[in-house]
């Protein structure tokens, strides 16, 4: 079963893909893209916590930042297309 947190970054993602983007940022640097990216990255840290205990960086933190990161792609780019 897959962890809350990946489901919710999913889902932020979708959102945050389909809000347009009024910001005055340059599209070059990608911001239609990274902004919701990193955005929903937090989100999920802060609403479902990240997979492990203590307050001590591990290799799952590692693990966790890259599947959020990727699985919040995901779903910002199905957004923009839907």
């Amino acid at each position: 079963m897959l962890p809350f947190s990946v489901l919710v970054a999913f889902f932020f993602g979708l959102f945050l893909g389909r809000v347009p983007d009024q910001s005055n940022f340059d599209k070059l640097i990608g911001t239609d893209l990274l902004l919701p990216i990193v955005i929903t990255m937090f989100i999920v840290k802060y609403v479902a916590g990240d997979w492990d205990t203590g307050y001590q960086w591990s290799l799952l933190d590692l693990l966790f930042w890259i599947v959020i990161a990727c699985v919040a792609s995901a779903g910002v780019i199905i957004g923009k297309r839907g």
